[in-house]
């Protein structure tokens, strides 16, 4: 249903039928946004294929390291598309690393230690809480220094020889 057009607020909001009005075009408003953005996204596709090359290099490398190693797609990719892409945090991100950690456990599931996973699952549901929460809250200027803070916080920790026991 289409919003008819704004009336003149001579009379002010007397009835409900104005305030609806009002609520309908702001609705369509939203919807608008939401086309823009992705119209947006679209474009920068079209209009500068290096910029999304350079973001599928990331992705393939960290993709990569994953399956070599068995974890780091979310250290190395993350803080690369945010400098990149920033439309691509938390959602796309986490959707590329939930396939490739599926695939990799379909493949592997003999080697996977069914035992640890609610050790595993105690720090994870918290953490991926804490995470989107943050994501939500802070501007991406707040996201980049936090990203650089832990990344610079996790070399110093290796740079010092600390591990877990």
């Amino acid at each position: 249903m289409k919003a008819p057009p704004l009336q003149s607020f001579k009379t002010g909001l007397d009835t409900r039928q104005d305030k609806t009005v009002i609520k309908a075009q702001i609705g369509n408003c939203r919807a608008a946004y939401d086309h823009t953005i992705l119209a947006t996204m679209i474009m920068t596709l079209l209009d500068n294929p290096l910029h999304w090359s350079l973001v599928y290099l990331i992705l393939f490398s960290a993709t990569v390291v994953q399956g070599g190693v068995g974890f780091g797609f979310g250290l190395i990719a993350a803080p690369l598309l945010l400098l990149i892409e920033p439309s691509l945090l938390p959602g796309p991100l986490i959707v590329a690393a939930l396939t490739l950690t599926v695939t990799m456990a379909v493949r592997g599931w003999r080697w996977i230690e069914f035992a640890i996973i609610p050790w595993l699952l105690l720090g994870f549901l918290p953490g991926l809480w804490l995470g989107t929460t943050l994501l939500q809250i802070l501007s991406p200027q707040q996201t980049a220094y936090l990203f650089g803070s832990l990344v610079l916080s996790a070399v110093a920790i290796s740079a010092i020889g600390w591990q877990p026991e």
